[in-house]
This record gives structure tokens, C-alpha cells and sequence, in this order.
């Protein structure tokens, strides 16, 4: 029975306002430690140094499907040098940060832009506790091309590429995160857990004007520590839950950092993590740290259940980081972390 242009597209708006709902969540990443503005605005400046970036890429696979996200991040530490009781150098004060993220999907190229800037201000609480909290501002378009899908009646004058081409959706959104935050003194002992809250505005999302599909606020637990349990050995465990909507991810990471050469900040360090995203996915993850870069890989064994439901085989990620850590004659601390 033939169908007319108007019902052929009203079918597309029907499709695509669906899609938009399924897939306007929000990118993640095994190696979540390693986009520290999207686990939470307030790791903003939480680093010793004056400068901090990180980069990801992350592809999964799929029969029909090819997911791929970047993530970009820089941050500039305007925190003031200070020793606390125990002689130990602390960071107190502002950080900005800005974070790009891109991601992009199947046949129909759907695809989110997003730039967002961060500012956050760390107060030292004394003994090694510091607190941060942090806004994130930024605006994000979603978008999608026709020009790779087809209608079943290519004499349609719906099928015409004068009803072709890119539809997007520009969106404003506002995000707020705090973290607490030990580092010990004589010892590598580090631990931070946060809160965050993105898309606080629950922006529209949807392509068209049928109706309203607003982005769900995401939020945030995370945990990052690192116990050092000899010299040359550390403890490494890593968890992260995530709500969004009527999704969620319970993801966690453990394992060891050898140090095998020397002890100092710009020594040879080697992680070795495994862990898993749910009953979905099993993680293997190595990462090299040397003179203040590290270098991350790691991959996704998806498991049956995610197999059977989403037809996912699985995916790797890669993250590149570096800390510009420019000598300060003002720190006058005999120890510094």
C-alpha cells in the first residue's frame, strides 16, 4: 500500500525522536579517572601542578553500529603555595578547566558537540583534607544526517534530497560537583570521592517539535585511591556510580602501581587494573606514568548477556595525559606531594 510523504515522515519523526531518547545519554569511559571534567566539575585543578590535560578515544563495537567518543580537557591551577602543620606543600585556591567532548553513531551520524568551562575553588581543612566544590557551564548541539538513510519507496517524493540533509539541536547546560580530598604526607596515599550533578537544566534534546525530550540530570559518585603498601607497590582502586534517567552504571576498577626504579614525581610507574562496568563488560586496563605524561589503554570484554541484548562485541579505549608542573621558587616545603 503506498504511503504518503506526509505519514513517511511523520514515521521519521516518530524513529528519530525515539532515538534521541535512547541515545541522549551522556558519554562514558572505562578509564573514567582519566576525564576527570566529566566524572566531576570539582577535579578541576585537583592535581600538583600548574597545568593539567587529558585526552580520550573510546570506540565500541557493533554488527550495524560504530560507537566513537573523544574527550578533550585542559585546566590551568591558579591554587596558592602553602605549608600545613606538618611541613607538607598544599594547594589552596581557584582552577579553571574547559572540557570538549565529541561522539557519533550509526548510519544516521548521531552525534553530540559539547564545550564546557569549569571553575572550582579548593579549600585545605587541615591533616591532609582538602574540599572542593565547582560550576560547569556550556552549551552542546545534537545532530543527525538523512543523507544515509532511505525510505521503502525510493519513488517517494519524500525520498527527494530536498528532504535530506542535517538536522541539529543546540542546548545550554549547567552542571555543579564537590569532592573532599586526602593526600598524606610522608607516604603516597591519595583519596578522593565526589559528587556531581551535570545537566542540573535538564535540557531539550528532542529534534522536533512533537514534543519535549528532556536530557535527565546525571549524577555522580566516585571514588579514586591510591594506598601505597610498600616502597615500590601501590594499592590502585577506582569506583564510579552513575543515575541518569532510568540508566545507571556501577563501574569498578582495582589493581596495583609498581614503581620499579626510583620514587620521585617524575619516576617510571606502571598500573595494572582490571575490573567491570555491571554484568555487561570486563575491563583490562594498563597505563604507563613517566616525567609527569601517562599513557592508558585498555579494553572491554563484553560479556554474553550484553551480546544477546545489545549486540555489542566489545570495545578499547585510549587516554593520553601531561601535568606542566613549572618550577616555583615559592614553594619552600621540604616535603611536597
Amino acid at each position: 500500500m503506498y504511503k504518503t510523504p506526509k505519514l513517511k515522515l511523520w514515521l521519521i519523526v516518530v524513529l528519530f525522536s525515539s532515538a534521541t531518547q535512547l541515545l541522549s545519554q551522556d558519554i562514558h569511559f572505562s578509564q573514567f579517572a582519566n576525564t576527570p571534567l566529566n566524572l566531576n566539575p570539582a577535579l578541576t585543578g585537583a592535581f600538583d601542578g600548574e597545568y593539567r590535560f587529558n585526552s580520550s578515544f573510546r570506540r565500541q563495537w557493533n554488527p550495524t553500529v560504530n560507537y566513537r567518543n573523544f574527550t578533550l580537557s585542559g585546566e590551568k591551577n591558579f591554587c596558592t603555595v602553602k605549608c600545613d602543620s606538618s611541613n607538607c606543600w598544599r594547594p589552596e585556591g581557584f582552577a579553571l578547566g574547559a572540557v570538549f567532548n565529541y561522539d557519533i553513531a550509526g548510519d544516521s551520524r548521531l552525534s553530540l558537540t559539547q564545550l564546557q568551562i569549569a571553575g572550582s575553588y579548593n579549600a585545605y581543612l587541615g591533616s591532609g583534607f582538602s574540599w572542593a566544590g565547582a560550576l560547569m557551564l556550556g552549551g552542546a548541539q545534537r545532530a543527525f544526517s538523512r543523507d544515509e538513510l532511505f525510505l521503502e519507496n525510493v519513488n517517494d517524493p519524500a525520498n527527494s534530497k530536498s528532504t535530506t540533509g542535517r538536522q541539529a539541536r543546540s542546548l545550554f547546560d549547567i552542571s555543579l560537583g564537590t569532592n573532599f580530598h586526602y593526600q598524606g604526607c610522608n607516604r603516597r596515599n591519595s583519596i578522593d570521592f565526589g559528587i556531581a550533578a551535570y545537566h542540573l537544566n535538564q535540557p531539550n534534546t528532542s529534534f522536533f517539535d512533537v514534543a519535549d525530550i528532556n536530557l535527565p540530570i546525571r549524577y555522580t559518585i566516585s571514588g579514586l585511591a591510591a594506598i601505597q603498601v610498600f616502597n615500590k607497590l601501590d594499592l590502585l582502586i577506582n569506583g564510579l556510580v552513575q543515575f541518569q534517567g532510568p540508566y545507571q552504571e556501577v563501574v569498578l576498577m582495582g589493581g596495583a602501581r609498581i614503581l620499579p626504579f626510583t620514587t620521585g614525581p617524575g619516576s617510571f610507574m606502571l598500573d595494572i587494573n582490571v575490573g567491570g562496568r555491571g554484568d555487561d563488560a570486563i575491563i583490562g586496563m594498563i597505563q604507563v606514568h613517566y616525567n609527569m605524561w601517562n599513557l592508558g589503554f585498555s579494553y572491554d570484554i563484553t560479556t554474553a548477556r550484553s551480546r544477546d541484548l545489545l549486540g555489542i562485541d566489545g570495545g578499547f579505549e585510549l587516554s593520553v595525559g601531561h601535568i606542566v608542573n613549572r618550577p616555583n621558587p615559592a614553594r619552600v616545603c621540604k616535603v611536597q606531594f
